[in-house]
């Protein structure tokens, strides 16, 4: 939510910075504001700094529905300034340009096999997947309607690649929905609304609706594992955690790791690669393990697992039940709790 906060505020900066008539020392000042945001952020969650770019971009770039009109030159020099001293805000930060960059550092990681259930791309039958499709109609008939604003044009196209590449991005659809509705209460309204309140209007819309979607898809998607898992969540709590090696997946590996146990794997993939950690490909590995690319046995040995939370009906789980050295404990859902053999620890 602070995220989305952030870059609210962005954007009302830059379509403030877009409609100011009173001069280049009147913009800077919401470029001032727009560099602190920056900072903000490198020092809040630095892995979505890109947005800020991503964001800037259909703020500064020509009308490509209007090729013919030149950018004035005041316009470029703020397009180039404007990156510059939010990289410098970036860099402002405890881990300096390394983490103005960690994006660049972590993102390859976490997109590996596909494993990741907020980096999928989202299905059409689905609360996200009608979310997209309520946006590209909206963005369709007001294109037909009347002449969008080449920000908004941009914004809107740029948001719909996004959300169709991964679920995770789907939030930035406020983006577009925001001025697209707005657009479409003035012309419900006449000129009796007013530009202001339609916007204010259409932003209760918005996080009214989104609010629905969280709640609607939260009773599922944020379960804790407890909750998810509660028979094999109660089996390992009761083993001593000094005693235990634990093999959990990147959705359950975080919870346990609050009890107090270390599995081999958490929510965090970009933390586990040697580019960030500085040590091991500690994710890639488990990727390789998950696509039956690495030696299941030669795996195990490596870390000495005494138990093993896996999902039903993959190979990893296949070698695990028909393994000697292993027993199944129970199955909740479509995982599998497995434990090795009293005598066979190494």
């Amino acid at each position: 939510m602070m995220t989305a906060a952030t870059f609210l505020t962005l954007h009302w900066c830059l379509y403030k910075y877009n409609n100011s008539h009173k001069g280049m020392m009147d913009k800077a000042k919401f470029l001032f504001l727009s560099s602190l945001l920056v900072l903000w952020q490198a020092n809040f969650q630095s892995a979505s700094l890109i947005f800020f770019i991503i964001f800037f971009i259909p703020f500064v770039f020509p009308d490509i529905r209007k090729p013919d009109i030149k950018t004035p030159g005041k316009e470029v020099i703020f397009s180039i300034t404007a990156p510059i001293l939010w990289f410098g805000a970036a860099c402002l930060n405890p881990s300096g340009i390394k983490g103005a960059l960690y994006l660049y550092y972590s993102y390859g990681a976490a997109t590996k096999g596909d494993l990741i259930q907020e980096l999928q791309s989202p299905g059409f039958i689905s609360l996200f997947g009608i979310w997209i499709l309520i946006t590209f109609v909206l963005f369709i008939a007001e294109s037909r309607r009347t002449r969008l604003r080449k920000e908004v044009f941009y914004v809107s196209l740029g948001c719909l690649l996004l959300s169709v590449m991964h679920i995770r991005n789907t939030w930035t659809l406020i983006f577009p929905l925001i001025p697209l509705i707005s657009s479409y209460i003035e012309t419900a309204a006449g000129a009796k609304k007013k530009m202001t309140s339609s916007l204010f209007t259409a932003l209760c819309v918005i996080l009214t609706a989104w609010t629905g979607v969280f709640i609607l898809s939260a009773s599922e998607a944020y379960k804790s594992t407890e909750e998810y898992l509660p028979e094999i969540t109660k089996e390992i709590k009761a083993q001593n955690a000094e005693d235990m090696v634990l093999f959990a997946s990147f959705h359950y590996g975080n919870y346990f790791e609050y009890l107090g146990y270390k599995p081999y794997m958490d929510a965090r993939p970009e933390l586990l690669e040697s580019r960030i950690n500085g040590k091991d490909d500690v994710y890639s590995e488990y990727v390789s393990v998950m696509l039956s690319e690495t030696d299941f046995k030669e795996f195990c040995d490596k870390y000495s697992f005494t138990d093993l939370i896996v999902y039903e009906k993959t190979p990893f789980e296949t070698y695990l039940k028909y393994n000697e050295d292993y027993e199944r404990i129970l199955q909740e859902e479509k995982v599998v709790y497995y434990r090795k053999k009293a005598g066979f620890h190494g």
